[in-house]
């Protein structure tokens, strides 16, 4: 006949597997729902991006009185406009599409895991039968308190474990952006250099920052998506999105002017600004992660304590 211990080491090897493919379950549903955005915001973007490649292009296709319009720099000035408001847009949409393709294939990683764990829940009613039996031998109301015991720390155990993996992705999250705040900062300095007159040096600084900080961004996204699934069977906290809008890092390689320089500042400026309220954001969530996690310790420890105190007793 087996012990209770080899009952036990069994039950929680099933346990884990069981409770991997519910969070499975919560993650793939939370993924269909990025999904579903992103897919609208890629839609949307392009949508934008194709009416401002016919803007530019219209704009382009002008007469003669256009052309006596563009020595006077309105339309100049606004054909610059189109092509900037277009290659914004262009960036959008790659950042979307960008954000699809890592969100269908963690979906499918996550299917394909969720498969391998089917049939478990009767392995587990048959253990759970199997440990009731033989605790109810060794007598009464003590070893089913016994039972109950081990039920709820075995649930809390699972609680603890997911949220120690939430805060783990939340500070996966604020040491990205942390990483792109750094890399906005230098690159406004450059391009404040730019202005002043830096030349092609401080050009090509400016973009390379920028560049760094484009790739953060998408890492981010994907840190902050990441933490947005490890939340979804723990928690109704909601994770705030990164938004980072018209931020480029090439469109002043097309267009030239101080006009230029300053928009591109004032894009650098928004994006900084929005990873650090996305960074707070992020930080209050840690924090009422870590309270809740020790609050599920604690009522953990009260149920360690109990059972040792009813073992001995029998």
């Amino acid at each position: 006949m087996r012990t209770l211990e080899d009952i036990n080491a069994e039950l929680e090897q099933v346990r884990q597997k069981l409770d991997r493919a519910r969070k499975l379950s919560a993650v793939m549903e939370d993924l269909k729902a990025q999904h579903e955005e992103r897919k609208r915001a890629a839609e949307d973007a392009l949508k934008v991006l194709y009416r401002e490649q016919e803007d530019v292009e219209e704009l382009e296709r002008l007469s003669f009185a256009s052309f006596l319009a563009r020595i006077r720099g309105e339309q100049a000035e606004r054909l610059d406009q189109e092509r900037r408001e277009a290659v914004a847009a262009k960036a959008r949409y790659d950042a979307a599409r960008r954000d699809l393709e890592d969100l269908e294939a963690r979906f499918q990683a996550a299917q394909k895991e969720r498969a391998g764990l089917e049939g478990l829940r009767g392995r587990w009613k048959a253990l759970m039968e199997e440990k009731e039996e033989l605790l109810c031998q060794a007598g009464g109301e003590r070893a089913k308190r016994l039972i109950q015991i081990g039920c709820d720390l075995d649930s809390l155990g699972a609680q603890i474990r997911e949220l120690d993996e939430a805060i783990c992705a939340g500070k996966d999250v604020g040491y990205a952006l942390d990483q792109m705040i750094g890399q906005l900062d230098s690159a406004a300095g450059w391009g404040t250099w730019d202005i002043l007159g830096g030349g092609m040096l401080a050009t090509m600084a400016k973009h390379g920052r920028m560049n760094d900080a484009q790739n953060t961004a998408f890492q981010a996204r994907q840190a902050i998506s990441r933490f947005r699934t490890e939340l979804a069977d723990v928690s109704q906290l909601r994770v705030p999105d990164l938004q980072v809008g018209e931020f480029t890092s090439f469109a002043d390689y097309f267009f030239d002017g101080l006009f230029v320089d300053l928009y591109i500042q004032d894009k650098i400026g928004t994006a900084r600004r929005s990873a650090e309220e996305t960074a707070a954001q992020v930080e209050d969530l840690l924090s009422q992660l870590r309270r809740e996690r020790d609050r599920t310790a604690e009522r953990a420890a009260d149920l360690e304590r109990e059972r040792e105190r009813l073992l001995a007793g029998m």
